[in-house]
């Protein structure tokens, strides 16, 4: 985190003689997707000594590569919780899925998510790719209501071809992936300090994107493509909003929403797949069965963040 050259700030001292609306750590503090993060309290209390000062992000490196979770989140937030059972949780996932789906299927997934989908766009619009996708495409069409598929993704055209599971199997690997979720997210918010004041409608996972332009507030929203890749890490999410090209404009911002919102939506967890760095924590998501409302909580430290679904807080600020 650089240096402060401002004056200290009076936040901390006579809350009476000071407008804390006008101070831009406290708003953005105030994002309920950063509530249950103590790495992010840190960087609060930092910013917080000084007038105007913003809460620092994390950055992309500028020599580029794997994006991961940064040091600090995995000692404060204990991240490395996910990260040291890796093994156990694959050989878990490996075996359960290898009794639904059989094993062949499973090894043909699991390779797919770790050697392909992980190695970046070119693969991911062809191979196997494209047919998982044609399965997740097959299976939304089959609980969809009253909807067509261009009304919850905007890539929808993917072509004919084979798809890589039934819509049962697929039913059964998103069965599990929640179950397995479910456990683990409430294994780990039991190690957390201050664990009795975390609820799982504190815990986010988020997706870091560059758009092109704002969307509008409370815009319907739904996502891009087939799967999506969101994170639970916090600095995960910063450095893939901030990963802008140089030779190009856009502005960073971070999708959120809480981990139930999910339910029934996760296609992998990175913890899960046997040759997957678990270190950015990744979870891939299907699209909803229906289209959602996109709030804008507005640009903080950069960044336009926005909350997906309905939140009793949203520290959005008035529009």
């Amino acid at each position: 985190m650089p240096p402060h050259d401002g004056k200290p700030s009076s936040v901390l001292g006579d809350a009476d003689d000071v407008d804390l609306s006008n101070n831009k750590a406290l708003r953005h503090a105030r994002l309920p997707q950063y509530f249950a993060s103590d790495d992010f309290r840190n960087r609060f209390m930092e910013a917080a000594h000084f007038d105007d000062s913003e809460i620092a992000r994390a950055m992309p490196p500028s020599t580029g590569g794997f994006l991961t979770v940064e040091q600090s989140e995995i000692n404060n937030d204990l991240l490395g919780f996910f990260v040291d059972r890796k093994s156990d949780m694959e050989a878990e996932f490996v075996s359960e899925l290898s009794e639904k789906i059989g094993q062949a299927k499973t090894r043909l997934f699991c390779d797919t998510i770790a050697r392909e989908w992980s190695d970046g766009l070119s693969k991911r619009l062809k191979g196997n790719v494209l047919a998982l996708k044609r399965s997740v495409k097959n299976y939304l069409e089959t609980i969809i209501r009253g909807l067509t598929i261009d009304r919850i993704v905007t890539l929808s055209d993917i072509g004919p071809g084979d798809a890589m599971l039934t819509t049962q199997e697929l039913a059964c690997l998103l069965t599990l992936n929640d179950r397995m979720m479910h456990v683990l997210i409430d294994d780990w918010i039991e190690r957390r300090p201050g664990a009795s004041s975390i609820s799982r409608s504190d815990i986010f996972y988020r997706r870091g994107i560059v758009l092109q332009e704002l969307f509008e507030h409370e815009v319907e929203y739904f996502e891009r493509d087939f799967i999506s890749s969101y994170t639970l890490a916090m600095s995960v999410a910063d450095k893939f909003s901030q990963n802008v090209k140089k030779d190009r404009a856009g502005i960073p911002a971070i999708l959120s929403a809480d981990c139930d919102y999910f339910l029934g939506r996760i296609l992998f967890f990175s913890g899960f797949i046997p040759g997957m760095d678990p270190r950015q924590l990744e979870i891939g998501m299907i699209p909803a069965d229906r289209p959602d409302k996109l709030v804008y909580q507005g640009i903080h430290a950069g960044v336009a963040e926005y909350l997906v679904g309905d939140h009793p807080i949203t520290g959005a600020e008035e529009h």
